[in-house]
């Protein structure tokens, strides 16, 4: 894993740069798959899937898809409380990690 930077370098060289495209085309961002993002919470937190599962009131299947990377997205347009329907019309709820 490469050495983490301050702030303050990142912005420094982020103020270096000619324009943000410079910058992103010379550094690797590594971004993990959305299913590989959620086990690492589950263990930093101590949870298990099931039970993020049913905190966020979605369809177990649904939910076990998203944790093994069989659906790729989640619903969109969650409201700040996680509580109201969203735009498309689902009504799960982003669990509290």
């Amino acid at each position: 894993m490469p050495d983490k930077k301050l702030t303050d370098e990142l912005l420094n060289e982020l103020l270096d740069a000619p324009n943000i495209d410079g910058y992103i085309k010379e550094h690797d961002f590594v971004a993990p798959s959305l299913s590989d993002y959620l086990k690492q919470l589950l263990q930093e937190k101590g949870l298990e899937r099931s039970r993020v599962v049913r905190m966020a009131d979605l369809n177990e299947t649904f939910g076990y898809q998203i944790f093994t990377g069989a659906a790729d997205c989640l619903c969109d347009g969650v409201d700040a409380q996680g509580d109201q329907p969203r735009s498309d019309g689902c009504r799960g709820k982003r669990p509290q990690l």
